[in-house]
């Protein structure tokens, strides 16, 4: 996906093709989002996230061990190196995460950041 974590991890998911080494899909590794209220107050206060793999036909059990440590990596690069959907900063600013952008092998942020008006000059 292009566009990925924050806020957007409240109600879309996303989605990853996986793909074997003659092209064709081997697998799909969806991120899916909080199906109730409590799930989304785990994936605000905590790093846990579900997914869901589904295998294609003839998929041999070894493909299905790389898929699965595939799976484990995207979570990690992905989802594991953001700073949540919400921060607070030392100086009281609290910055939200909207969504992360990827694009040619980086990711980029569309943040809001509330200004602590009483904080004082650095």
């Amino acid at each position: 996906p292009t566009i990925f974590g924050g806020c957007s991890e409240l109600c879309c998911k996303s989605t990853f093709p996986v793909r074997n080494v003659k092209g064709e899909e081997a697998a799909t590794i969806t991120k899916m989002p909080p199906k109730n209220c409590c799930g989304c107050l785990d994936e605000i206060a905590t790093d846990v996230d579900t997914y869901k793999v589904e295998f294609g036909e003839g998929t041999s059990p070894e493909d299905k061990a790389a898929i699965l440590s595939t799976a484990i990596l995207t979570d990690y690069m992905f989802f594991e190196g953001d700073d949540g959907i919400c921060k607070s900063k030392p100086n009281g600013d609290v910055v939200c995460t909207f969504f992360m952008c990827y694009c040619c092998g980086s990711t980029c942020p569309c943040c809001l950041t509330i200004n602590n008006k009483n904080s004082s000059p650095g």
